[in-house]
């Protein structure tokens, strides 16, 4: 099992962490440079850590550990980031990375690899796959792209959201070439482009592109909350991560990917259910709204994988 996440994801990683333990270790390091009392004063400071879940912000945590607990090896291409691979850099640099990965799981003895992907880790494998024929079967025997953004996302468009980022950002070159990567115009373009050699690849090996859709509801009335005496919990846990995209992306999406947009031709659209966001199939986003459970999740994972992965038997 090769996992391929999305855009930023790396960057979820590092800021999960620092929530769990980065910030209690921060204030003590801090407090131990105080002259003579420093280091009483750290160890009577209480517990900094934010009150989440482990694991939360972290794609394809819970289905790494699920499949650890199945006897079934996983590596998570960018956890640690293997052969340059990094979710903020460009389609082509990120796939070249995972041919590198690939073929050296192939000269590993490994002889069946399925890969499952989420978003941009989508396009990023879709590069490889089209540009490393030799990896077709051999290693890889199936993929699973999760909410794929195969014809890019009217969140990337040209004066969108991310592109006020990378400006206010100063983002650098492998950055800014990855967001253009996701626009409508350039992903369009590129799906045209390799029409012929996607059918090909399509007819070759078990594909699966799956989407999520929700329905935000309107902004809610948070004086109104408090008033009725809901907690900042609760009030949290009611809104989506994603509700200000969703509403403003005009046909069903999931918060970041319209359902169009995940169509691979020659590939059977999958949509998954419940309802959920961009973030439900591969990670815990509380204290926000959750669409998911745990349970919900990893079984979503474990279906697609036996439907790609043919006969396949046993730890690959």
């Amino acid at each position: 099992m090769l996992f391929v996440p999305g855009f930023l994801s790396q960057v979820y990683d590092g800021l999960s962490g620092f929530a769990l333990s980065g910030l209690d270790a921060a204030v003590r390091d801090h407090l131990n440079r105080v002259p003579l009392i420093g280091s009483g004063l750290a160890a009577a400071v209480p517990s900094l850590r934010v009150p989440i879940p482990e694991g939360t912000g972290l794609s394809f945590y819970t289905q790494e550990r699920k499949l650890t607990d199945l006897g079934i090896r996983s590596t998570n291409i960018a956890r640690p980031a293997a052969a340059g691979f990094n979710t903020q850099q460009s389609v082509h640099a990120n796939a070249e990375a995972i041919k590198t990965v690939l073929d050296g799981l192939r000269a590993s003895g490994f002889k069946r690899v399925v890969i499952v992907s989420h978003s941009k880790g989508g396009l990023d494998t879709l590069e490889a796959l089209l540009t490393g024929e030799r990896l077709w079967k051999n290693p890889v025997v199936g993929w699973v792209a999760l909410q794929p953004p195969f014809f890019g996302s009217p969140v990337a468009a040209p004066g969108g959201l991310l592109e006020k980022v990378r400006a206010a950002l100063h983002a650098p070159m492998p950055l800014a070439q990855a967001l253009d990567d996701l626009t409508i115009g350039r992903r369009t373009a590129y799906m045209t482009q390799w029409a012929s050699a996607i059918n090909k690849l399509t007819t070759t090996i078990r594909i699966r592109s799956c989407y999520t859709t929700y329905q935000a509801t309107p902004a809610r009335n948070l004086l109104s909350a408090v008033s009725a005496g809901e907690s900042p919990k609760q009030i949290l846990r009611s809104i989506g991560l994603m509700d200000g995209f969703n509403r403003a992306i005009q046909e069903p999406n999931d918060g970041l990917v319209p359902m169009s947009s995940t169509r691979l031709p020659g590939v059977v659209p999958r949509e998954l259910l419940p309802a959920a966001d961009h973030a439900a199939s591969v990670m815990l986003t509380a204290p926000l709204r959750e669409f998911w459970t745990t349970a919900e999740r990893d079984d979503h994972t474990l279906a697609l994988l036996s439907e790609v992965a043919g006969d396949w038997t046993g730890p690959s």
